[in-house]
């Protein structure tokens, strides 16, 4: 009985993480076109708000590939906790680390650029 549990939970988890994996390539792909219009964008219009705000949306494909990245070690238990840990590190640095300083950069070469 407990063997067809545990089999029973490992087809869930599995089914769960293709589904992850799925949602995360559409979430990048999403999210880096997004980024590429709005910077795009921006820089035609000379907006600084457009061009962070596509520069946001790239900082956010780097927080997906750290998810996906995450997923396709899920088989391995103990590979699956190092890379969670990794990747942990990966978004909980760029967070605090880039997004103060995208203002500024953004203004920077916008002023440069036009």
């Amino acid at each position: 009985m407990r063997q067809e549990l545990n089999i029973n939970v490992q087809t869930q988890r599995a089914s769960v993480v293709r589904r992850g994996r799925f949602l995360e390539y559409f979430t990048i792909g999403y999210n880096s076109l997004e980024g590429l219009i709005a910077v795009v964008a921006g820089l035609i219009a000379g907006s600084t708000a457009l061009v962070g705000f596509g520069f946001d949306s790239l900082i956010e494909v780097t927080s997906g590939v750290a998810l996906l990245w995450r997923l396709h070690a899920d088989v391995d238990e103990d590979r699956r906790e190092r890379v969670e840990a990794i990747g942990l590190r990966i978004v909980g640095w760029r967070e605090p680390q880039v997004r103060p300083g995208l203002s500024l950069v953004t203004r920077r070469f916008l002023t440069i650029v036009l």
